[in-house]
């Protein structure tokens, strides 16, 4: 230009066919075309940088469902480049049962001419992921659908995890479910035993011959070994219902080990295994604790001990 600035344009010329053989020429700024050309390619650049960062996977499709354009996301995921989807279909790039499904759902879209949704189903390298795909329908000027514009979200993460809680949910009713029944039982068991232990005691009381005496007493000590397993399945239940409490509570410790060796001492004696219980002279004679507790934890430490001792003795100290 005349003040010294540089500016695109457009030359131009013809030769006019006359006698002197003159010619015309023209010369047009090109000032504004070139900077629409350049926004359009910065505004066209910025929606690809747009596409191509979002963790979702965008496309078009003609209504012939051929690939107009796809994103970074779905190039990565397919392990293909843009120049080898675009102008391509569906049935060129997934298994047709497939292809078959995302055709399907794109007439139905182009065709309602409004925007649907559905999940479908897309090869991985690990196995088939599953997508919510949001589809909707472009317009041209003329109010015709020209495209198919498709944003799909992979939610096989999100699905895995509601089928493990849900997985979760089940086992802790089915646990707590089995806690109850435990209880239940171990309650209703409990009744008779208790009944079986008072009529026991009550036997004992009567006069009985030798004989009598001691079947009685093998009964009282089945009963208690039989309390004592329903103790423990009571226990079970408790810890896991994450109810179990420990008792506090003044006992005479000599008294229980003398009941825990004698209800194991019979199970000794068939096995021709001495069983010895020893308390040091310095205890006190109460102590405080949990008496239920430690005779359970007594009771199967020496059944235990009985069990795998062939010969000689086994001490309680």
């Amino acid at each position: 230009r005349k003040d010294g600035m540089r500016i695109p344009v457009l030359v131009g010329g013809a030769l006019i066919s006359d006698s002197a053989n003159r010619g015309v020429s023209f010369v047009l700024d090109q000032s504004e075309r070139k900077k629409a050309e350049l926004e359009l390619r910065y505004n066209k650049d910025l929606l690809q940088s747009v596409l191509d960062n979002s963790t979702a996977v965008i496309y078009l499709k003609d209504t012939d469902g051929r690939y107009m354009l796809v994103n970074k996301r779905f190039t990565e995921l397919f392990h293909v480049s843009q120049q080898e989807v675009l102008g391509r279909t569906d049935y060129d790039l997934f298994p047709s049962d497939m292809a078959d499904a995302f055709r399907r759902l794109d007439q139905r879209v182009l065709a309602a001419g409004h925007p649907m949704e559905a999940e479908e189903v897309a090869p991985h390298d690990d196995g088939p992921h599953t997508y919510i795909s949001l589809k909707y329908p472009l317009f041209n000027t003329e109010g015709q659908v020209y495209a198919v514009c498709g944003i799909s979200t992979d939610i096989t993460m999100r699905l895995q995890a509601e089928a493990e809680q849900q997985a979760r949910q089940a086992a802790e009713a089915a646990n707590q479910a089995k806690s109850e029944f435990l209880a239940n039982m171990s309650h209703e068991i409990r009744t008779p035993m208790n009944a079986i232990k008072g009529l026991s005691y009550l036997l004992l009381q009567t006069e009985l011959s030798t004989m009598q005496q001691d079947y009685v007493k093998k009964i009282k000590t089945a009963q208690d070994s039989l309390l004592g397993l329903i103790n423990d399945i009571l226990d079970f239940s408790k810890i896991e219902a994450g109810k179990l409490s420990i008792e506090e509570t003044s006992f005479n410790l000599e008294e229980m080990l003398t009941d825990v060796t004698g209800i194991l001492a019979q199970e000794a004696e068939k096995k021709g295994v001495e069983l010895v219980s020893r308390l040091a002279v310095n205890m006190p004679a109460r102590v405080m604790g949990d008496p239920l507790r430690i005779r359970q934890v007594l009771t199967n430490l020496m059944s235990n001990a009985i069990k795998f001792t062939e010969q000689g003795e086994v001490v309680l100290s």
